[in-house]
């Protein structure tokens, strides 16, 4: 079995370096982990339980992971041949469901929204609103 020799340069880095490389992806995951301690703790860390603090970290860890997968995306193409990316098939989806799992379990907010006036309702705004004018 042949010795592999590394010729100058850097030597090669594993897997796991190359989700935390990009500056802009580290920015982002900063700035995201900041955000969810300031809405879950009052931007205190020492705050949030050692449960809610796994749930952070791990929901970082998923965000990372699926936006290595955009990256790579962008930067190769969403089909290969008449296929689906294999990383965006089944796991991409999975990894979100993750991380709206674990938004969840730290208390994300179900915001509902009003639903849209009927057509009589806005007739008679439209109506009223004439009537002031006159």
């Amino acid at each position: 079995m042949k010795k592999r020799v590394h010729k100058g340069g850097r030597p090669p880095l594993h897997g796991g370096y190359s989700l935390t490389k990009p500056v802009r992806l580290r920015q982002y995951l900063t700035t995201i982990r900041a955000a969810l301690i300031k809405d879950l703790a009052a931007g205190d860390e020492s705050n949030l339980s050692t449960q809610e603090l796994i749930l952070v970290d791990g929901l970082i860890s998923l965000l990372a992971i699926t936006r290595s997968m955009e990256i790579f995306i962008e930067k190769t193409q969403v089909m290969i041949e008449d296929e689906l990316s294999p990383c965006l098939r089944n796991e991409y989806l999975r990894y979100r469901r993750t991380i709206r799992e674990h938004l969840v379990t730290l208390g994300l907010e179900v915001r509902t929204f009003d639903t849209s006036p009927s057509l009589d309702a806005v007739c008679a705004e439209i109506v009223s609103k004439r009537k002031k004018r006159e």
